[in-house]
């Protein structure tokens, strides 16, 4: 029964250092091990440029999400429009103020890059009008703090004008009366014991 306990023992000895050397294994190297970097396969596309295959329809993820929103709002509102009447709408958004479409039918790439210019224009836009709202605000919030310093000076003048009235009253009732109660030398006069 003592060999099987030494054995045991072993055996549990022998599963933590082997368990200690691996965690400590994998703390050097980092948690996830890093797949080895391979070269996309260079495809020849228009004429043997020899850049990366991209793949077929792809479309930037979020750059056109807000003009996206817009036009599933206004295709739910309409429901009774044609697809191709939506089609077009959705090229006219894309198209915005001054983007020029060529004719014919425009593939998700190009719609998705006019949308993505139209969306920055109108950014800036607002970024514009935020601009000149916020200088506005100051200017308004400026002239207000000007007119209350204004008005604070007038009534600090008017505090001052009403102090000094009330002591020149007060200083002319104390010349009065003093003059009412100034004794003139009256008494009599010790008479000198001889």
């Amino acid at each position: 029964m003592s060999t099987i306990l030494i054995y045991t023992a072993l055996a549990v000895v022998v599963a933590v250092v082997l368990a200690f050397l691996s965690f400590y294994k994998k703390k050097e190297k980092g948690e996830a091990p890093e797949r080895p970097r391979v070269p996309r396969p260079r495809v020849a596309e228009d004429g043997g440029a020899g850049r990366p295959a991209q793949p077929p329809n792809r479309v930037a993820a979020n750059r056109n999400a807000r003009a996206r929103m817009r036009a599933a709002a206004q295709r739910n509102a309409g429901g009774e429009e044609s697809e191709e009447e939506g089609e077009e709408e959705e090229a006219a958004a894309a198209v915005g103020d001054n983007i020029a479409l060529p004719d014919g039918k425009y593939g998700k790439k190009k719609l998705a890059k006019l949308q993505a210019k139209a969306d920055k224009r109108n950014d800036e836009r607002e970024r514009e009008e935020r601009k000149e709202r916020k200088e506005r605000d100051m200017e308004d919030k400026k002239k207000e703090e000007d007119k209350e310093a204004e008005e604070e000076a007038k009534k600090e003048e008017e505090e001052q004008r009403a102090r000094e009235e009330k002591e020149r009253q007060d200083l002319e009732e104390y010349q009065r009366m003093k003059a009412e109660f100034q004794v003139e030398e009256e008494g009599y006069d010790e008479v000198e014991d001889e």
